[in-house]
């Protein structure tokens, strides 16, 4: 990006229409505004993936800590039920 910034600046400072003849600095300044502007996208999509990842977290971590007790209790029923046998 740094790259494309220089040369447009430097075609800015140049005057020679045989050098704006042969050179397209609009090409570079469209597409130093597109990356530029697809650069915030990926960044607040990096920011919503985050916050995504942070909730399946959380969630998940409740979920298996309801399935441990289900599982516990199922087992234990199953034990009592069926004289000591366990199909867990």
């Amino acid at each position: 990006m740094a790259r494309l910034k220089l040369l447009s600046s430097r075609l800015y400072e140049e005057k020679s229409l045989v050098l704006h003849r042969n050179i397209n600095h609009f090409y570079y300044l469209q597409k130093i505004e597109e990356f530029e502007f697809l650069m915030v996208r990926l960044k607040e999509g990096e920011r919503q993936w985050l916050d995504l990842k942070t909730i399946l977290e959380f969630e998940y971590r409740i979920v298996f800590g309801q399935w441990k007790k289900d599982v516990r209790y199922l087992r234990t029923y199953l034990q009592n039920r069926s004289g000591g046998v366990s199909i867990l």
